[in-house]
């Protein structure tokens, strides 16, 4: 059979049981995908890998009925010309759809998984990975209805009815203790936690606690759900901890005398700071859990654009950017990371590292590094979430 080579542009990123649309009124299904070879289009063929170079792959159409195309071509007035895509929007192509057919992964199946902000941008999508390796997911939001929607969604796209919600508003301390309290009662270990829960507020409030929002919700709440679910995850191990950092922490300015930023407020100044303090904090955690079967790993997921990062509280020049480049900063390609330190058998054992949004082990800021900086953010961050300095211990009977 002779097959005409032929590439459409818009199949760049198509999942089973989605269409390839070839014109806004007509679509093509697509049946089966076999990653690295090929996706079948129902009826008509299937489109291939073909490596130009190091950088860049060809997307072909092969076509099992080159007549029949040609001829629907001619009716919908589409002409195909071929067209050459980078490698990495291939790979954005082969890892989604390897989620959906390898559901059953095995490094995943029986591992409990907790996720913060898991109702929701990035958050929603490190869950449905994860999901659909065979994890069973508990997400974490605060508004129930939207938090069932999300939780529906999920099963659907991975296929794992196995996930829970759990409802909690991460900006109030006495909330954080309650939603340990419960995932405590209701399950008998955790595998895998990951702090992803963020937020931005365009003016500065203080919590019922006394304790700044975008400090509370994106450095506190973190470190003292870490500290109460610390002898679950002990019990558990080997055990991970993924929080979810940003580049944004490069371009803080870190004022140990005024965490809080009580003197002139910015959104994006304190998000960032936060982001700096629970880095510094991150790496401190590290170094206190070694040889203890528990690891923690910082994900940088990148730009990705989210409600937060289009919201009023960014400057207007990263939201427009954000509300511009909605097709290309994906929350599913940030969500990659965080994904991959939570699952993957290659940082087995890896403790206190940065990874960036491909992956790949980096350096975070000079700032992060400063140990004196740490171990005033330790002592800071307990006293205000009211915890012992040391860690709890767990010791099996």
């Amino acid at each position: 059979m002779r097959n005409a080579d032929r590439v459409h542009p818009e199949w760049q990123r198509r999942e089973v049981g989605e269409s390839v649309f070839l014109h806004p009124a007509f679509g093509i299904e697509v049946s089966t995908f076999e990653p690295g070879k090929s996706i079948v289009l129902e009826g008509w063929g299937a489109f291939v890998v073909d490596p130009v170079d190091g950088r860049t792959t060809r997307v072909i159409l092969r076509s099992r009925t080159a007549r029949g195309l040609a001829m629907l071509y001619d009716v919908l007035g589409v002409e195909i010309s071929h067209f050459i895509m980078e490698r990495r929007m291939l790979e954005g192509i082969k890892e989604r759809t390897e989620r959906n057919t390898n559901a059953g992964n095995a490094s995943m199946d029986g591992k409990v998984v907790l996720v913060t902000g898991g109702t929701g941008g990035i958050g929603k999508d490190i869950a449905e990975g994860l999901a659909s390796m065979g994890a069973h997911v508990v997400v974490v939001g605060r508004d129930q209805s939207k938090g069932e929607d999300a939780a529906a969604e999920i099963r659907a796209r991975s296929g794992n009815e196995a996930l829970e919600l759990m409802v909690a508003d991460l900006s109030s301390q006495a909330e954080v203790h309650t939603l340990a309290t419960e995932f405590e009662a209701s399950h008998d270990r955790l595998d895998v936690l990951v702090n992803n829960a963020g937020a931005l507020y365009a003016r500065r409030f203080e919590t019922t606690e006394g304790i700044e929002g975008t400090l509370m919700v994106n450095h506190l709440a973190p470190v003292l759900l870490t500290n109460l679910l610390l002898l679950m995850l002990q019990r558990s191990t080997p055990s991970r901890i993924v929080n979810v950092s940003s580049w944004s922490h490069r371009r803080a300015k870190l004022d140990l005398d005024d965490l809080q930023m009580k003197e002139h407020y910015s959104a994006s100044a304190a998000y960032s700071r936060a982001k700096l303090i629970n880095l510094l904090w991150t790496y401190e955690l590290a170094r206190r859990l070694e040889d203890t079967g528990v690891a923690v790993n910082l994900a940088d997921p990148g730009g990705a654009s989210t409600d937060m990062t289009r919201s009023d509280a960014m400057p207007w020049i990263f939201r427009t950017i954000n509300r511009l480049g909605q097709r290309v900063m994906t929350t599913e390609k940030a969500a990659r990371v965080s994904i991959h330190l939570a699952s993957s058998p290659e940082v087995e054992g890896v403790n206190g590292a940065y990874f960036d949004n491909k992956g790949k082990r980096i350096k975070s800021s000079k700032a992060s590094y400063d140990e004196e900086a740490r171990k005033r953010i330790w002592e800071v961050s307990t006293g205000l979430a009211k915890l012992d300095r040391s860690l709890p211990v767990y010791e099996a009977e």
